[in-house]
């Protein structure tokens, strides 16, 4: 397989989105979070109409030990779609050339030290599929309030020019 990312991925950690979506659900996380760093999965509610548009497009990877090892937990039905698999219940380690999976967990090792949303940018090709243009917003969850255990991440994809 090619590599996946056709150049390295871009860390925005000032939240400076292009697509309406990403602001969209960063809006909704932050009024989910209340005065807390991080709201929990708890907080986040499917049903709750300002998260409808965004089902498709949610992944929730799992945050697990330390140093964390990071398994998909929920792909939704849009990017299953788009890639062309479903990864749901597979560690990333297990999926990807150890290469591609350090260019992919960047972002989510930020996330889970930081305790703090991101924006990534990039182009990518995932399961020989065609270029993709990206923009995702990484979104940190907490059960107890403190440690990073789920990462909510939310993609908005585009055919890219070859």
């Amino acid at each position: 397989m090619a590599d996946m990312y056709a150049r390295p991925l871009v860390l925005d950690a000032s939240l400076t989105f292009t697509s309406p979506p990403l602001v969209d659900l960063l809006a909704y996380w932050n009024e989910k979070r209340l005065e807390r760093t991080m709201p929990s999965r708890a907080d986040i509610d499917p049903t709750d109409p300002a998260m409808r548009p965004h089902l498709g497009f949610i992944v929730l990877i799992d945050v697990i030990g330390r140093p964390p090892r990071f398994r998909f937990r929920l792909i939704g039905s849009k990017i299953t779609e788009e890639v062309g698999r479903d990864s749901t219940g597979r560690w990333l380690d297990e999926l990807y050339s150890p290469a591609d999976y350090e260019n992919m967990i960047v972002a989510y090792r930020w996330v889970v030290q930081n305790r703090a949303p991101m924006r990534i940018t990039g182009n990518l090709r995932h399961a020989n599929r065609a270029w993709l243009d990206m923009e995702s917003l990484d979104l940190p969850l907490s059960s107890d309030g403190d440690t990073v255990d789920m990462i909510l991440t939310r993609s908005v994809l585009s055919r890219a020019p070859r």
